[in-house]
């Protein structure tokens, strides 16, 4: 009988879960959330099936191309002993065509843009806020400069979409305090420390976030110390790899150098004519030289300013000089040690170059072959790589600033706009380094931070929006109800009944008292 009783608990339970979602998904106004996610899925189903793949040259090092002349080694490792982190490889082996592995790029991508309008939905109170800000996540999810990532064969649509899937289930565990939020927010950001190597500074200040938390909250403590622990061991597994992992990638490159070598080949001369370079320009070259410690090499800085676009011309130069070279191996990623020694220099790069890292395009134009599902005029008024979008870019997140402050958001809705300062300076720091290390394909390296401040930015209208019509609705509440006018009701006038002087006229009195007076007679 215990065990007849506790399933139907069990069922009663089930069946009451299963009405609150139908309820949640068909009654106003969740139902608005429904349609909305509904035509999104369309909308990317019909960019799937009209795009085509576009290969790069680099994608033999993250999948197998069937060929003994792309196919140089394992590319999956745990160790380093791979050409890339572990992340987008494991992913790709798991597919046997390119194909197939673009529509599991797409799929990720698409569930995690629409967790990410599911928990500002849940975040936000009114449904105007909510509306717009599912609305507007859904919509970015559909621009031609985010889905073209789905539709290449790299590491930049994993790593957006991870980063999409980390932000969602924070706000979602903070907010409903679900812990399997909390276990999918620590195996998305576990994963995505070995997607790119740039991704630890997002996983460190996420660590941090949790440790505060756990210090601060004393009901979370015991599973925010356990994510903030495993997000440590990511950063520490991938930290111990990463010397393995540049120096394996030297076998897949053409100038056959280690990364670090490879990087400053391209920083020191003006291969695509369009970045700053070290031989270019003397303010540089005595920056590197004098104060960097770089050996001089005259045969390559004389070839880099009479030929500064024989890439190949330099290389042959530069492996001349053995002292060089192995300076390079040690040091030729050091975007740190650059902007301390010459910070005015590393101001005037991150200014030149500052319009394609944040404007999304830059000289290769679109990665990835997706058909627009918006016009054009739609893509560029979000992303445009020139001062005046760059202007609009920080012009926009100020005024986002000014009205969260301005409308109590930072109280109201705490949640969210703390959130989104901590990830727009967080990708500001991320993408300034990412700059400074490698100043071309800005767009494509510098992807992640990109989207992550126009994510802070849609948070912080939308949070402005919600505590101002909040507002609006307390002070009507609040607001004295107008005195109505006195109505005055018409006088009805009502008989007066007579009393007669003698009250024996009354026929019961006279008979009354005639009675009365015979018993006293008798």
């Amino acid at each position: 009988m215990v065990g007849v009783a506790a399933g139907v608990r069990r069922t009663a339970w089930w069946r009451g879960r299963i009405r609150t979602a139908r309820d949640a998904v068909f009654d106003y106004p969740g139902s608005l959330l429904t349609c909305l996610l509904g035509g999104y899925l369309i909308a990317r189903i019909a960019v799937l099936r009209s795009s085509t793949l576009k290969v790069w040259p680099d994608a033999f090092s993250y999948a197998y191309r069937d060929s003994p002349l792309w196919d140089r080694g394992p590319l999956v490792s745990f160790t380093g002993h791979a050409p890339r982190l572990w992340g987008v490889p494991l992913l790709y082996a798991l597919f046997h065509n390119d194909w197939r592995r673009v529509e599991a790029q797409w799929a990720i991508s698409t569930v995690a843009w629409a967790l990410l309008a599911c928990a500002l939905w849940t975040c936000l109170r009114g449904t105007a806020a909510k509306a717009v800000a599912s609305g507007a996540v859904l919509s970015f999810a559909l621009l031609t400069l985010v889905t073209e990532w789905d539709f290449t064969i790299m590491s930049e649509s994993l790593s957006i979409s991870l980063g999409v899937v980390v932000v969602a289930c924070f706000l979602l565990w903070l907010r409903t305090g679900a812990r399997i939020a909390l276990v999918a927010l620590t195996a998305a950001a576990f994963y995505w420390t070995f997607v790119r190597a740039e991704l630890r500074l997002f996983v460190v200040v996420l660590g941090a976030v949790l440790v505060f938390l756990a210090w601060r909250r004393r009901d979370l403590r015991r599973w925010a110390v356990g994510a903030a622990a495993a997000l440590a061991v990511a950063v520490g597994w991938c930290t111990a790899i990463m010397p393995n992992v540049l120096g394996t990638f030297s076998g897949y490159t053409a100038t056959h150098l280690s990364a670090n070598s490879d990087v400053l080949m391209f920083r020191l001369g003006n291969t695509w004519g369009i970045n700053i370079t070290i031989y270019g320009d003397p303010r540089l070259q005595h920056v590197y030289e004098d104060e960097l410690g770089m050996p001089k090499c005259p045969a390559a800085a004389e070839y880099a300013r009479t030929r500064p676009k024989d890439f190949f011309g330099l290389l042959d130069r530069f492996n001349s000089c053995p002292e060089l070279h192995a300076w390079a191996d040690r040091n030729g990623d050091a975007p740190v040690s650059f902007a301390l020694a010459a910070p005015d220099q590393a101001a005037r790069v991150v200014w030149n170059v500052a319009p394609r890292a944040f404007g999304g395009i830059d000289n290769y134009g679109l990665y990835g072959d997706a058909k627009r599902f918006f016009p054009k005029r739609i893509d560029r008024l979000m992303f445009h790589p020139s001062r005046k979008g760059l202007a609009a870019l920080f012009g926009s997140l100020l005024l986002a600033l000014v009205a969260a402050w301005a409308t109590g958001a930072f109280r109201r809705r705490r949640l969210l706009t703390v959130t989104a300062v901590v990830l727009t300076i967080t990708a500001l720091v991320s993408e300034v380094a990412g700059v400074l290390y490698l100043d071309i394909e800005a767009s494509r390296y510098a992807v992640q931070e990109n989207f992550a401040i126009r994510i802070a930015l849609l948070m912080l209208a939308v949070a402005a929006l919600d505590a101002f019509v909040e507002r609006r609705h307390e002070r009507r509440a609040q607001r004295p109800a107008p005195l109505e006018p006195a109505v005055t009701e018409p006088e009805v006038a009502v008989p007066t009944p007579r009393h007669p002087a003698d009250p024996s006229s009354l026929p019961e009195l006279a008979g009354a008292g005639t009675s009365g007076g015979a018993q006293g007679a008798s």
